[in-house]
């Protein structure tokens, strides 16, 4: 079995079960585009190899299936995220879509920071942690204007690495480490604010990391959480409530109390902006060889307009407390 074909296998498995949709067969075929005939002898394999295991039709991990599918989301993301910090094509878009170069992947528009910071209220005798952080630029750029000390941490070594590299200047107050979502791990009292600038969507179970968060904050503790929430067809929208989004089930769960703000208005139009923006740089894209960095963001961007257009995503900043 090519390592190509196995992994590309396993990504689509996780990707599937983080969107809530049921790995079949029929499901798998859709993302794959080498034939049916090599699709099942790579199923098997990754079932002879124990890395999945198949039951009435549906493929799911064993444990080290699932590990090696997380290292490679790590190392392929890494890779991703540095390619779209050092693209001219991609940073001129973050500048025109957000008004500032930070090459987030994320929709959170200037507007959304400062309330996020002025909720917060974060002073330089804050202790930080930015969950998911990837490259760093939000981690950076929140240090800079709050003089608080602030962890980092990503499931992506690449990334953390180059975070590191580029805020060496600054180790004094801003420090990132390689740690999985699904596995936090800090001593408790260690933080007084947590951020969480939608990240939450890549772990498997919501309660675990909230949990462990909850397990790193002070006393007088807090988090800051942007969070989309999205339904499948046919699932009912009252799921999109504040209340019941996957996230404020996990927080109830904890006992943390929280209120919220809806920016379901301003994340449609992003949506909208950024795919039209991303259309007018398609020429500079393409001259700095970075034709799928262009395609990626038009193919989510369409996606996500989809799910705004129908009424089935609403976004929310959560202001959260023990």
């Amino acid at each position: 079995m090519e390592i190509e074909n196995r992994d590309h296998i396993l990504s689509a498995i996780k990707y599937l079960s983080l969107r809530r949709v049921t790995p079949t067969r029929t499901e798998l075929l859709k993302k794959w585009e080498k034939g049916e005939q090599l699709l099942d002898s790579v199923l098997g394999e990754l079932v002879s190899t124990a890395l999945i295991v198949q039951s009435d039709g549906v493929y799911s991990f064993t444990p080290e299936g699932r590990k090696l599918a997380q290292q490679n989301d790590a190392r392929e993301f890494g890779t991703w995220l540095i390619a779209y910090e050092q693209s001219a094509a991609y940073r001129e878009m973050c500048r025109q879509l957000y008004g500032s170069e930070r090459c987030q992947l994320d929709m959170m528009t200037e507007v959304q920071l400062e309330k996020l910071l002025d909720v917060l209220h974060i002073t330089k005798c804050k202790s930080i942690l930015d969950v998911g952080c990837g490259t760093g630029a939000l981690t950076e750029y929140i240090a800079d204007h709050t003089d608080g000390n602030i962890t980092g941490i990503d499931f992506s070594s690449e990334a953390i690495e180059f975070a590191q590299k580029r805020t060496k200047e600054k180790q004094d107050r801003i420090s990132f480490q390689v740690m999985d979502m699904d596995e936090i791990d800090f001593p408790s009292n260690s933080f007084d604010t947590v951020l969480s600038i939608d990240t939450l969507y890549f772990v498997n179970d919501m309660y675990k990391p909230i949990n462990a968060i909850r397990g790193s904050l002070q006393e007088q503790g807090q988090m800051g959480i942007f969070y989309s929430a999205k339904i499948l067809v046919g699932e009912p929208k009252e799921m999109l409530r504040p209340e019941n989004t996957r996230l404020a089930k996990a927080l109830e769960k904890c006992g943390m109390q929280y209120e919220t703000w809806d920016f379901t208005a301003e994340e449609k139009d992003l949506w909208k902006k950024s795919l039209n923006i991303a259309k007018e740089l398609k020429n500079q894209f393409i001259e700095e060889g970075n034709l799928a960095l262009y395609e990626g963001r038009i193919n989510e961007a369409t996606r996500e307009i989809e799910f705004s257009d129908s009424e089935r995503r609403r976004r929310y900043l959560y202001h959260v407390w023990l």
